[in-house]
């Protein structure tokens, strides 16, 4: 905003000669050069200033004393223009210089409302143990490894609106079926794949880590969470996707026991209270009633959506 408002400057040589008409006559040199720059990229000036103070707004934090420090973007900035005044010989940095290394490199900010057009989405985060343990559904459902199944409009509607609420709560899915999830995993999966994806969700990526519990629920065995590698495991997988918060996460479900007497389930205990990263969890309808509907950590954390209630039309119950 700085470098348009002084391309629309009006310098005046002063009547006297003098260091003052020398630094006047150098100004209006700068002037005039980053007008005619900004002009060749197709820039206008005013009209650019007043969008872009109208997208970012005055700011809410007032200069209390102390010294102020340039923010790691705005050194970046500057190295930048640093680098193109010493190729080009120049023996300072000049409007000229920060002008060339903004085009060069815009914000998303500057980039839609100055240039009218949107930068493209940075590529995905490297996740090395979620990407070997877990299945990103959104990849997957891109690659056809998995497909949508029709009928399930209705629960994944609740449930996209349910994740992008203030707050970003975990979700409960209340069921007795593990297939029924998966398949409602996959039909998130097709929304934020699809083209017009909500906003509140666009370049979230939904990870399924628990598949192996299924299986094993499958073959009518559980996986036992209560030996200490598979926990290890689970442990690093939500540190994991701790650090990145565009990720949700699948996980197997709430143990059937008390909360209180499971090891998978305290873990997620700590991961909810720590509200870093956004779940998908299963719960049983007789887990949910039993033990978690009153917990007060489960109850503040998340959101339960009885996926049967819904089939039927029904109003879902919400902590």
């Amino acid at each position: 905003m700085a470098l348009l408002k002084f391309a629309e400057a009006e310098i005046k040589a002063p009547e006297t000669a003098g260091e003052e008409a020398e630094l006047a006559k150098v100004i209006a040199q700068e002037v005039q050069l980053a007008r005619e720059a900004i002009q060749k990229c197709g820039i206008e000036s005013t009209r650019g200033r007043r969008k872009l103070r109208k997208q970012l707004g005055k700011g809410g934090s007032p200069h209390k004393g102390g010294k102020i420090s340039r923010s790691p973007a705005s050194r970046a900035l500057f190295e930048s223009a640093a680098k193109l005044a010493q190729e080009s010989g120049s023996g300072m940095v000049t409007p000229l210089h920060l002008l060339t290394a903004l085009v060069q490199s815009p914000t998303p900010v500057i980039a839609e409302v100055v240039f009218g057009k949107s930068l493209p989405p940075p590529p995905p985060a490297l996740l090395p143990l979620l990407e070997k343990h877990g299945q990103d559904m959104v990849k997957q459902l891109g690659q056809a490894k998995i497909r949508v199944k029709p009928g399930l409009e209705a629960q994944s509607k609740v449930v996209l609106q349910a994740l992008q609420q203030k707050g970003r709560k975990s979700i409960l899915l209340v069921s007795d079926s593990d297939e029924l999830v998966f398949d409602l995993a996959a039909a998130l999966a097709g929304a934020m794949a699809a083209k017009n994806v909500p906003e509140g969700l666009k370049g979230r990526r939904l990870i399924d880590v628990g598949e192996r519990s299924r299986l094993y629920t499958v073959k009518g065995d559980r996986l036992a969470y209560e030996d200490e590698s598979e926990l290890e495991l689970m442990r690093q997988l939500l540190a994991e996707a701790a650090a990145h918060p565009e990720v949700i996460l699948l996980v197997p479900a709430v143990e059937v026991r008390e909360s209180s007497g499971s090891q998978w389930n305290r873990l997620l205990q700590e991961t909810l209270v720590k509200g870093s990263v956004q779940l998908i969890c299963r719960v049983t309808p007789q887990m949910f009633t039993e033990h978690l509907r009153k917990d007060p950590v489960w109850k503040r954390q998340t959101e339960a959506i009885w996926l049967e209630q819904v089939m039927q039309g029904s109003v879902p119950i919400e902590l």
